[in-house]
Formats: structure tokens, C-alpha cells, sequence
């Protein structure tokens, strides 16, 4: 005689809320890898001829000097950014994860952002023109705790020195910072604080 076992109305219960659960963490997991790739691709708004335009204009700002007086002249600052990171108290989560960073023909178009866009335009535009650039992040706090604790810069190699450029805090249009012998000395010059901590930051974008 086969025997067959009892099913509860709890365990059908927990059957239909654990397969729900499992398409509910699916669509979870799909909509968070929109949401990334959406952050990470590359923007396809732009024309033929935006793009040409960028590429020329790229092309023009072939010294540091020339990238950050581009950058003092046309760069707005985003304040509606940073308040949003504020609220979060997430700095480098909701930095990295929800703004990313914008690649270098976003930057140009849109003509604002925060100090992760001007430095990765800097370095994209001095990497293009022949530099060794790095893009380079300092802390005051570990970690950090608001906007004012962390800030990216443009770090680039010229004359066998390290200089800083695209940096939108202290310097910005006010000329190349430097010479420095090394990355932790243009990182503590970018800070405008004591230097806790800092990194060669890999989210470039575009180059």
C-alpha cells in the first residue's frame, strides 16, 4: 500500500510564500543589474556629430592647463548631489553604486557633476593627450562619514613630478597643483585636511 503524507495548510502555505519569495528575489536581483548596467554603460543618446564635436574638443585640450581652465569655465558643481549623499550617510555606497561615475562625453554634455566626473574627465583628457594619469582618492575619515571626508582629483605625471588637476575643492581653475614627489603628497594637498587614508581609484570610466 502506498502512503502518502500529510500536507498541512501551513506547509502549502510555506510552499506558495517560498516559491513568491523566489520570484520576488529574482525580479529584486533583475532589477538591481538594470540598475548597475544602467549606471555602467556608456551613453548612447548622443549623435554622430555630439560625439564628433566631443572627440575634437578632446582633442583641443591637449595640456593640463588647457583641461582645467575647460573644466573652471564650463564644470557647475552639483550641491543637489552631495545633499542627496548627505541624507543617505552612505558616502561611498551611494557614491559608487547609485551615481557611479559619469563617462567623460556625459561630463561635457551635461556640464556638471561632483568631484569623481571632473577628475575622470581630467584623466580621460590627459590620457589622451600622452599623460600618465591616475585617478587618485583621499580620505580624512575611515570610513568615510560625508561628503567632506573623501574627495577625487586628477593625478598626473609630468617632468618626472606628480601634479594634480580636475580637482573641484580648493584648486579648481586656480592652476595645476604641484609639483609632488608622490601620490600620498598630491593626495594630502587635495584633501585640505589631515590625510588619513588614500587610494588609486580603478572606476575610471572611458579610458
Amino acid at each position: 500500500m502506498v502512503g502518502y503524507r500529510q500536507v498541512s495548510i501551513y506547509d502549502a502555505n510555506s510552499l506558495l510564500l517560498g516559491r513568491w519569495s523566489k520570484k520576488y528575489l529574482q525580479l529584486l536581483i533583475l532589477l538591481l543589474l538594470s540598475t548597475l548596467l544602467s549606471a555602467c554603460a556608456p551613453s548612447l543618446q548622443y549623435t554622430k556629430e555630439q560625439q564628433a564635436e566631443f572627440e575634437q574638443t578632446i582633442a583641443l585640450l591637449d595640456t593640463p592647463e588647457k583641461v582645467d581652465k575647460w573644466l573652471a569655465n564650463n564644470f557647475r558643481y552639483d550641491w543637489g548631489l552631495v545633499r542627496r549623499n548627505q541624507r543617505t550617510n552612505w558616502n561611498s555606497f551611494y557614491e559608487f553604486w547609485v551615481h557611479g561615475i559619469q563617462y567623460p562625453i556625459d561630463t561635457y554634455y551635461r556640464r556638471s557633476g561632483v568631484c569623481n566626473d571632473a577628475a575622470n574627465f581630467a584623466g580621460y583628457t590627459l590620457n589622451k593627450a600622452g599623460y600618465k594619469v591616475k585617478i587618485l582618492t583621499a580620505y580624512k575619515e575611515i570610513p568615510p562619514r560625508t561628503p567632506t571626508d573623501v574627495h577625487t582629483v586628477c593625478a598626473f605625471r609630468d617632468k618626472g613630478k606628480w601634479w594634480v588637476c580636475g580637482d573641484t575643492r580648493n584648486h579648481f581653475g586656480l592652476g595645476i597643483g604641484g609639483p609632488f614627489t608622490d601620490l600620498k603628497e598630491a593626495a594630502k594637498y587635495s584633501i585640505s585636511g589631515k590625510l588619513l587614508d588614500y587610494r588609486v581609484d580603478e572606476r575610471r570610466k572611458g579610458f
